[in-house]
C-alpha cells in the first residue's frame, strides 16, 4: 500500500489504512503509514493526529520500513519527518 503513496500514484486512501487499524489496532505500522500518507497529501492536521495516535500506542522507536527503491524510501522519509517522527532513530538505528 505505501508503495503507491511514495510513487505519488495515491490510489490507496485512508480507508485502506483505517481498515488495517480496525482489524488490528495494535499494529503500529498502520498508524504510522496513515500519518505519513496524510502528510504527503498535505493533510497536516490529520497527519498530526495520526502521528499522536502512533506515539500513544507505541512510544518507542518505530519499525524501519523495507524499500528496494531508494527514491521511494526518501519520499517515505519526507512524510515521516513531516509528522515529527525522527528519521535518524528507527529501531534504534542511526540512518544518518
Amino acid at each position: 500500500m505505501l508503495v503507491n503513496v511514495c510513487r505519488h500514484e495515491l490510489v490507496v486512501h485512508d480507508a485502506a489504512f483505517r481498515h488495517g487499524i480496525a482489524i488490528n489496532s495494535g499494529f503500529v505500522a498502520n498508524h504510522a503509514c496513515l500519518a505519513v500518507y496524510y502528510a504527503l497529501l498535505g493533510r497536516l492536521d490529520e497527519a498530526a493526529a495520526a502521528a499522536a495516535e502512533t506515539r500513544r500506542i507505541y512510544p518507542g522507536a518505530l519499525p524501519r520500513p523495507i524499500f528496494t527503491d531508494m527514491a521511494m524510501y526518501e519520499r517515505f522519509l519526507q512524510g515521516y519527518t513531516q509528522v515529527g517522527f525522527d528519521k535518524d532513530v528507527i529501531l534504534g538505528q542511526d540512518l544518518g
